[in-house]
């Protein structure tokens, strides 16, 4: 049972939601001591190199304070028992049931969702939080991580299959999306060394947290060429933009429709709209420059419908 400021508290479809952010919907959760609780003997026999110490337990109190905007300190107390009303008071515990006694680990099923809710959501010693202070307990979750991993090689497989396999994507569209990855291929390079120097770039993005592989198939992918050539659509209708057939490149205007620059060319095997997507993808900051540009017409018009 959950207590708020003394009350009754009743977990409604948003705290779910916050609640299976962090579980992904998995379960059991188990909550167990953080490695940063494990600590090297200070003599250690050369035979077992490898020990570390953990403490006997950890004590995590079913009591805390939380900070809510507008409203302030907030009070929050978990209890297994009903606290009995003594007076005007309310008492929640007895000594031994004012914590949760951490012995390396707790496996806490979804028929426990109170509790889950108040140490994976709420509480702030739990070392997935991005309070500062001491952290007693990480939480794990064995069947979250094996979806996490299945994921995480299907990306990559998916990613390799891409630059090198069986959906070998043409080497125009690797060379697009390389940028994206901090690589810069000079000109000279064979088609072979650009696709392995654009592998590494994936591959040091996956390293460093990035999630390398799935912004990879992501680009690669042309979700944001979907996205793109809406936007052109727009802008011609807007006239941000025209295509001049007779010198095959696009041209640029102002919200007063006047010339202002030469976009690009058409290229090979590719329709007007789509040469404009490759160059936009080309240049990353343009896109929202466009974006921008429609927007600005699209109000101008409405003023002077007005």
């Amino acid at each position: 049972m959950l207590y708020r400021n003394g009350e009754p508290f009743t977990l409604g479809e948003s705290h779910l939601k916050q609640l299976e952010k962090i579980t992904m919907g998995k379960y059991p959760v188990i909550i167990e001591f953080p490695k940063s609780m494990y600590t090297q003997p200070a003599v250690v026999n050369p035979e077992y190199s490898d020990r570390v110490d953990r403490p006997y337990t950890a004590i995590v109190p079913y009591e805390i304070s939380t900070y809510e905007d507008g409203v302030g300190s907030v009070d929050w107390k978990y209890t297994d028992k009903a606290p009995v009303k003594k007076g005007n008071d309310l008492v929640f515990y007895t000594n031994c049931d004012a914590m949760l006694k951490l012995n390396v680990r707790r496996t806490i099923d979804k028929n426990q969702i109170d509790l889950l809710y108040f140490l994976v959501v709420l509480h702030p010693s739990g070392e997935h939080q991005p309070n500062e202070g001491r952290k007693i307990f990480s939480v794990r979750n064995e069947a979250l991580k094996a979806r996490k991993t299945v994921e995480s090689i299907e990306a990559e497989t998916d990613a390799k299959a891409c630059l090198f396999g069986s959906t070998k994507q043409p080497i125009e569209d690797i060379i697009r999306i390389s940028k994206q990855f901090n690589v810069t291929l000079e000109a000279g390079l064979e088609e072979d060394q650009m696709r392995v120097m654009v592998w590494e770039g994936v591959q040091d993005f996956e390293k460093s947290g990035r999630n390398g592989y799935k912004t990879f198939l992501r680009l690669i992918n042309n979700e944001e060429r979907i996205q793109l050539l809406e936007v052109i659509k727009n802008a011609k209708k807007y006239e941000v933009v025209y295509y001049l057939d007779k010198d095959k490149k696009w041209i640029y205007q102002d919200t007063n429709r006047k010339r202002v620059a030469e976009g690009p060319g058409l290229v090979k095997g590719k329709t007007p709209d789509e040469s404009l997507v490759h160059h936009i993808l080309s240049y990353p900051e343009k896109a929202q420059k466009l974006i921008d540009a429609v927007e600005e017409r699209m109000a101008l018009l409405a003023i002077k419908e007005q």
